[in-house]
């Protein structure tokens, strides 16, 4: 079931107009794709 449910959030975000809103800093720890979202 949670693969489902994240399959079904990153459709969503593929899917929308905007962009969602930026995470805490704290919540992109370890992301590998911080730079696209924190890379002003």
């Amino acid at each position: 079931m949670a693969a489902e449910d994240a399959e079904t959030q990153a459709r969503n975000v593929i899917a929308a107009t905007e962009p969602p809103a930026r995470l805490a800093r704290t919540g992109c720890r370890g992301c590998s794709y911080v730079d696209y979202c924190w890379g002003d």
